[in-house]
């Protein structure tokens, strides 16, 4: 039997347990939060720190997780501070200066989420002061007690977040929401994490069928740019919820059995990364959720009107085609046959837009909504047949005036291009959009 150390990446909570050598090579459960982690094996001198004190920390510099509550406004603020355990510890508000209870929560080093204001001569004792005494597991929050403190995320304190994972090696940490763990140990890479959730989810193809669309290196690239964009719409409707160090947001998927999946998260403990840390995809079952169970995120949303879904034939269509033409990035779009020849892909194009309206009038699926994120807005797509009848390719892109009741086009998309800001709406219907 060897000494090790339990710690939990989700909660926090840290214990030395007996194990066999084989036991540190499985993951056990942990008997606060309920999820699965390793033990790590520890030298045995470290049995002498004090009792229920984290085992690489010394009694002088322990620092406890607190909240304060005002017993006037109901206040509430969750800190740092060093104290004993078990203590409750009297402060004044910040806001309606009344006294309130500074009570302990869980003994565990915490990385510093907002100052209690504590004024000097009502300062804790420092943890050497006081005995240290065992406190058992905090209790789940029951549903009537998380609706007082689970907030969504406020929009300006999360604005500086560009991405939900990082996007490029030398992406800014500041820019990026969360690190995404995978084991290098097990030979796993950096989509491990999503190839996980498209294992759990509903049944796609989140890869490109044609072969000039896909990407050896990557089996996973539409539901990677998917969470990505999502992520970034979330954080605008204000629909990422967060309460005390723990995150979640509803992904829009689900399981086979038509449970919503939610990505949840955790408090980085490092300082120098990334603010969060993904714990995993949970369906509406799961143990972790129990904190947010009284407000549950709801799925992204993208059109106020519904209409704007569905291709008005009363509507003109006028298209800018000297641009799709004469752009660079618009002429590198094109089919191989016509990018060279001007004249004949301003025919080509012209012809499609023509007959685009008396084909749409039989089949309304042929317009196919999408998701503009640079300018948060809804377009669709029109389908351009060049080569073959039966296979399109391209997508033009048709903004709606409502006021002028026209259709503009004035840019063109490959087909993976269109088909990934599709699949931010829904999985589109495979008429034509199938690359």
């Amino acid at each position: 039997m060897v000494v090790s150390l339990f710690k939990c990446l989700y909660c926090g909570l840290q214990k030395t347990v007996k194990a066999t050598p084989e036991q540190l090579h499985k993951p056990i459960k942990c008997p606060q939060c309920g999820c699965f982690n390793r033990l790590k094996s520890i030298s045995k001198k470290t049995l002498d720190q004090p009792q229920g004190l984290p085992i690489h920390q010394k009694p002088s510099s322990a620092l406890v997780a607190a909240r304060f509550k005002c017993s006037q406004c109901h206040f509430e603020k969750v800190g740092h501070l060093k104290a004993g355990y078990g203590r409750p510890l009297q402060a004044r508000c910040s806001q309606c200066q009344a006294a309130g209870t500074i009570t302990v929560l869980r003994q565990q080093i915490v990385r510093e989420i907002g100052l209690l204001d504590v004024p000097p001569g009502l300062a804790p004792r420092r943890a050497h002061d006081t005995p240290l005494l065992p406190v058992p597991a905090s209790p789940r929050p029951s549903p009537r007690d998380v609706k007082t403190v689970v907030e969504p995320t406020d929009p300006e304190a999360f604005r500086y977040y560009k991405s939900l994972f990082r996007r490029y090696p030398s992406q800014p940490s500041e820019e990026i929401f969360a690190f995404f763990p995978y084991g290098r140990k097990q030979r796993e890479t950096w989509l491990a994490p999503f190839q996980q959730l498209a294992n759990i989810a509903k049944p796609e193809s989140w890869n490109f069928q044609r072969e000039e669309f896909r990407k050896k290196e990557n089996d996973v690239p539409i539901l990677i740019n998917y969470l990505n964009f999502t992520f970034i719409r979330l954080l605008q409707q204000n629909k990422v919820h967060v309460f005390d160090d723990r995150a979640c947001f509803n992904t829009g998927l689900q399981t086979a059995q038509e449970k919503d999946i939610y990505a949840v998260f955790s408090k980085n403990r490092k300082e120098t990364a990334e603010e969060w840390y993904f714990n995993g995809w949970v369906d509406s079952y799961d143990l972790k959720l129990d904190a947010f169970r009284a407000s549950l995120p709801t799925i992204a949303s993208y059109a106020e009107d519904i209409s704007d879904l569905f291709f008005d034939v009363s509507y003109d269509i006028d298209i800018n085609i000297r641009h799709i033409v004469d752009d660079p990035k618009n002429r590198e779009r094109l089919p191989v046959s016509i990018r060279d020849n001007a004249k004949l892909a301003m025919s080509a194009i012209q012809n499609e837009v023509r007959a685009f309206k008396d084909r749409c009038i039989r089949n309304y699926k042929l317009a196919v909504p999408c998701w503009y994120p640079a300018h948060s807005k809804v377009q669709l797509l029109l389908p351009v047949y060049i080569d073959k009848r039966t296979q399109a390719d391209l997508a033009l892109v048709a903004d709606k005036d409502k006021p002028n009741k026209l259709y503009r086009i004035r840019t063109a998309l490959t087909m993976d291009m269109a088909y990934s800001n599709a699949r931010l709406i829904t999985h589109p219907n495979q008429v034509w959009l199938n690359p």
